[in-house]
């Protein structure tokens, strides 16, 4: 919506495409692990809109039908569209905006805040805008550090994941979120009272945490830690295998723990948790297994030994 003067689009079109940018760079210092050539253009503002002047809080509403309103050119001037001479409240409605380009996307609540009805204020008055209000921008930046908030990680690996996070019978809208990469962090904001978080990821078991108490001004920190389908049927994580030689260049020496066990799993796990390589072992009396590794890049990977008793996990460095 806009008011007291002939908009273009353009101003509003440059703040969407700054905004972005500035997402994309604030992610790639965050993460520290997004390079330039993931990026491509995800949202273009140009184009036809709905267009009506005056002013309803109606047409606020996502049900609104504005089938009878005009469409315009963004950017443009009102003049060229058949707006002679008008100066005074219109609204814009486009289906995609910013806000459900964050929503669906990024999964985190798009705010836009107007400061004035002035869209171009004088550069000499924006420390008066800033003094005006910033003890609310900071009041309101500190929400972010309230709610629910953690790091999730692979139960054998210790790893961090990726994982899906949603309140079953709350979450609507794409308001669910997940745990960032390469640290495994997330930040679920919510109101006070009792939640029931469930963690979920492909190949892990899903988990429930129930009556998760949340206070208003404050944040609870949980760290959630997801067990993999794949690694055997015990609980407990047995202990650390021998293996040699560390570093290793065509082959890893395995030696079974148990020498009384018959059929093992061999799981070998990069450092982002992704198996590479899985086997089953029918162990007749043998007490070492040997692995090539002569095809494997360079790097750090670990090596998870599974039975009905446990599990059993070493750190490996393969270097040709």
């Amino acid at each position: 919506m806009c008011k007291g003067q002939k908009f273009d689009g353009k101003s509003r079109l440059f703040k969407g495409i700054f905004f972005l940018a500035i997402l994309n760079l604030f992610v790639l210092i965050t993460e520290n692990s997004i390079f330039a050539g993931d990026y491509k253009t995800i949202l273009n503002l140009a184009g036809y809109w709905k267009f009506s002047i005056g002013d309803n809080p109606q047409w606020a509403k996502p049900a609104y039908n504005d089938k009878d309103w005009d469409k315009i050119i963004v950017p443009g001037k009102w003049e060229d569209n058949g707006y002679v001479g008008y100066d005074g409240y219109a609204w814009y409605r486009v289906t995609g905006g910013r806000q459900d380009y964050m929503n669906y996307w990024h999964h985190c609540r798009e705010v836009t805040i107007e400061l004035s009805s002035n869209k171009m204020p004088p550069a000499s008055q924006l420390v008066n805008y800033w003094n005006y209000d910033y003890h609310s921008y900071l009041n309101y930046i500190e929400q972010a550090l309230f709610g629910i908030h953690g790091i999730i990680t692979d139960t054998v690996t210790g790893l961090p994941l990726k994982a899906y996070i949603y309140i079953a019978n709350h979450d609507k809208d794409s308001s669910a979120i997940y745990s960032r990469m390469p640290s495994g962090y997330y930040d679920r904001l919510i109101d006070q009272g009792s939640w029931n978080l469930t963690f979920s990821r492909a190949g892990y078991y899903t988990k429930t945490i129930n009556n998760i108490g949340v206070t208003h001004y404050h944040g609870v920190h949980l760290d959630v830690q997801l067990r993999s389908i794949y690694y055997g049927t015990g609980n407990l994580t047995q202990g650390e295998l021998t293996v040699y030689p560390v570093p290793a260049k065509t082959d890893v020496h395995i030696v079974f723990p148990e020498t009384d066990s018959k059929k093992w799993k061999l799981d070998v796990l990069n450092t982002l948790g992704t198996s590479i390589y899985s086997s089953e072992i029918f162990n007749s009396g043998k007490v070492i297994y040997k692995l090539d590794v002569a095809s494997f890049p360079d790097g750090m990977y670990f090596i998870v030994l599974s039975n009905e008793n446990g599990i059993y996990r070493r750190q490996i460095i393969v270097g040709h």
